[in-house]
């Protein structure tokens, strides 16, 4: 069942509790930490984790349970450090 961007980051927060996992982070998973990891690893372009809704000139996407798994694992690999390597995300410029 597709899951809205709103209804998220509880279902994130819920499993994070669940599994104690402690995240180097007070406040938990929020919606700046979900837009973060949507654009580090570029979820909406990918099928398998996002669903593109159009209706007339109005977009909007939902997201997969796979998705939901997918940033679990990611932040069971290092929860410690799982926020700030997405806030240190590297741009790098093309041609360099």
């Amino acid at each position: 069942m597709p899951i809205t961007p709103e209804d998220l980051t509880g279902v994130i927060n819920e499993r994070i509790k669940k599994l104690s996992i402690r995240l180097g982070y007070g406040k938990g998973f929020t919606t700046n930490i979900l837009t973060s990891v949507i654009n580090f690893y570029d979820i909406k372009s990918q099928e398998k984790y996002s669903y593109k809704h159009v209706i007339g000139n109005q977009e909007s996407y939902t997201y997969s349970e796979m998705f939901i798994d997918f940033i679990i694992a990611e932040m069971q690999k290092n929860p410690d450090t799982f926020i700030d390597s997405l806030r240190k995300k590297i741009k790098i410029t093309p041609g360099t």
